[in-house]
């Protein structure tokens, strides 16, 4: 007992008692550590502790154990989840009890050494460019609500490989005619909360040229929302737009991530090297993602010039 009491007066245990219940813990970690991740992250993240709850809110954190993670992750399994978000929902379960860890209500982590579930890759398949062109060109009728707006907004998708959201926050301010670049994630709300810098092609710059002649003067927004009234907010969605335009061009449903997919292929295919890619997109590696997804395209890319030969 003496031994017990010296050792939590030391802080290499948790002082018993005063340990806060799984539950109490991760309401502050959602008003804290979540405070500045984005909304998306935070619905997401919402959405697993509330599960978690359900399964272990009354556990103190210093008594979660890997038998408990492990006869969880079984019953999203039985529930139907694939193994990508049954390991999502580990990594929120981790990134909760990893500050506990900071705080030294724990003295390891239960997940420490616990090994994903195996995830199987899907070959992707990249949409043609005459699909994309199609949806554009006949998608939607002229008279459609937000047809101008939803053209310009997804040829801006293909033309600088921007995720849904962070295009819809791009800003006049953002846009740098002189040096031919748009900044995406100025906000620091991008995936990684840093900004990159997209480089002008000739259809880019015609694009935005398009739309500089075309702004409202009282929006601040590349795509500023039609139903903004007094305020100056930016669109929130074109996802139905999407779907009509989709439906109207007889193809079946391209997401908006695959403007993104179709940006790096064409990138590939026109032998820029992967890293200035991934500078573009936001990859954080260099370019290994790139290399590994999309190396195939170059090659394939190559051979079929070789045979015009």
């Amino acid at each position: 007992m003496l031994k017990l009491i010296s050792e939590a007066a030391q802080a290499t245990i948790p002082v018993q008692g005063r340990c806060p219940t799984f539950l109490a813990y991760s309401e502050r970690f959602l008003e804290e550590a979540s405070a500045n991740k984005r909304p998306a992250t935070q619905r997401k993240e919402k959405t697993h502790i509330a599960w978690w709850v359900e399964r272990i809110g009354a556990q103190p954190v210093s008594r979660i154990h890997r038998t408990h993670i492990n006869n969880a992750i079984a019953d999203l399994r039985k529930n139907g989840l694939s193994p990508r978000t049954c390991n999502l929902y580990v990594i929120t379960l981790r990134c909760v009890l990893k500050r506990a860890l900071e705080e030294g209500l724990i003295t390891s982590l239960p997940t420490q050494g616990l090994r994903p579930l195996k995830v199987t890759q899907i070959k992707r398949q990249l949409v043609s460019t005459e699909t994309f062109e199609r949806i554009l060109e006949v998608g939607a009728p002229s008279g459609t609500k937000n047809h101008q707006q939803f053209q310009d907004y997804y040829r801006f998708l293909l033309l600088t490989g921007a995720r849904e959201k962070e295009a819809l926050r791009v800003r006049w301010a953002d846009i740098d005619f002189d040096n031919r670049q748009v900044t995406i994630g100025a906000d620091g709300l991008a995936k990684n909360h840093e900004y990159r810098v997209v480089d002008f092609d000739s259809a880019l710059e015609d694009l935005l040229r398009e739309l500089a002649d075309r702004r409202d003067p009282n929006s601040q927004w590349l795509f500023p929302s039609p139903q903004r009234g007094e305020k100056d907010i930016p669109a929130k969605t074109f996802r139905e737009s999407l779907r009509l335009a989709c439906d109207h061009a007889g193809v079946a449903w391209i997401g908006f991530h695959d403007a993104r997919h179709h940006f790096v292929s064409k990138c590939v295919m026109a032998g820029i090297d992967f890293m200035t890619i991934a500078a573009w997109v936001g990859h954080k590696d260099g370019g290994v993602l790139i290399g590994k997804v999309y190396g195939h395209l170059a090659s394939e890319h190559r051979k079929a010039m070789a045979a015009k030969r």
